[in-house]
């Protein structure tokens, strides 16, 4: 699952780009319309904090019982916040608002909306709950929902969170769905449909065993990257490690991982590149370097940003410990791994049965 999660996270952002396509009151239309613009532009620019202030003016300006203006607010505001949180971290809170988002976009007709929550939820499922059919259940939901609203738009990012899944099984699928997705933004000049296309197919080339065709699309995913001020550096050049690791050049895979590291912004590097790389100096016998990358990832997620890769980094951690003579040490993480994934468990429950009360309530408005 680590090779293409990556991809679903910058989706996640690009896909709430889409507008509603019913008319709102004009009384107060441009006030949500500001807000909605702005919470998404935080989101492109992966300004969390600043996306769930405006989600929760958003939901802080509507109530349920009142106009569409307020009901667009009222979905909206939860599909910016809900996705706020899942880049940093607060999953739980994600999981509830993405929820409470499907419920009012079905209540109300908004097909739009409607696909992009289903496409959080895929996310969710399928890099929190690591349930690859329930997450492939959510982005069909999401195809069809996108087809209603005729956003083909829309249509071509569900594609390539399919394709993620897919490529995860070698599925011959994954890279007809991402190419499908490219070669519409090509059409259309949508360069970030193309960019998200070219790094879905190098990834689901990679899976394939089939490098020159994935170096091939690395390579473009790089020039667009670059040429359109994407910000996405860190999660392209993590991949694009991944790919020369597999292919045994570990020298390059090592100069990758570092160029996923070089983000100013922690917050905006891969915590995944942490832990291979500290992998690679593990490997090579430099336990000290792979500690000290291995501790950086933890306090790198300590405030909740890819919290979901903690499990990875400890476990690593704990075997580099061992090599060190530091079994207690070692033992500590491996009980915090458990407890960590324990604990996301039991949230994820208290909030679906959180789900149905909102469900209930809201079907009684």
């Amino acid at each position: 699952m680590a090779k293409s999660i990556g991809v679903f996270i910058v989706v996640l952002v690009l896909c709430v780009t889409i507008g509603c396509n019913r008319p709102i009151p004009h009384t107060q239309q441009n006030q949500i319309q500001k807000l909605r613009t702005e919470g998404l532009a935080a989101l492109n620019a992966a300004n969390a904090n600043r996306a769930i202030g405006i989600g929760r003016a958003m939901l802080d300006s509507t109530s349920f019982n009142q106009s569409s203006n307020n009901h667009f607010a009222a979905i909206y505001g939860r599909v910016i916040l809900g996705q706020a949180y899942f880049l940093v971290g607060k999953i739980p809170q994600s999981y509830k608002l993405l929820h409470e988002a499907e419920e009012l976009s079905i209540k109300h007709h908004n097909d739009s909306a409607l696909a992009s929550v289903y496409n959080g939820l895929g996310l969710y499922y399928a890099n929190i709950e690591r349930n690859n059919n329930t997450s492939l259940s959510y982005f069909f939901k999401g195809l069809d929902a996108a087809k209603r609203a005729n956003n083909h738009r829309l249509h071509s990012i569900l594609l390539t969170n399919i394709s993620g899944i897919y490529s995860l099984s070698n599925d011959p699928h994954a890279i007809h769905y991402a190419k499908e997705c490219y070669y519409y933004g090509k059409t259309t000049n949508d360069n970030f449909l193309q960019y998200i296309g070219a790094i879905s197919s190098a990834i689901a080339y990679t899976n394939s065993s089939e490098y020159n065709q994935a170096l091939k699309f690395f390579g473009e995913a790089e020039t667009l990257l670059h040429s359109n001020s994407i910000n996405d550096l860190s999660n392209l050049y993590y991949n694009y490690g991944v790919l020369h690791e597999r292919m045994g050049n570990s020298s390059e895979a090592q100069y990758y991982y570092e160029q996923a590291l070089t983000p100013k912004d922690v917050r905006q590097r891969d915590v995944r590149a942490y832990t291979a790389l500290a992998g690679i100096y593990n490997n090579k016998g430099d336990i000290t370097r792979a500690e000290r990358l291995l501790r950086e990832a933890l306090d790198a997620t300590e405030d909740g940003n890819d919290k979901m890769f903690r499990p990875d980094v400890l476990k690593l951690l704990a075997v580099v410990l061992k090599k060190t003579g530091d079994e207690e040490g070692s033992r500590v993480l491996i009980r915090q791994k458990e407890y960590e994934e324990s604990v996301t468990s039991s949230v994820a429950t208290k909030q679906m049965i959180d789900h149905l009360k909102f469900k209930y309530d809201i079907e009684r408005t």
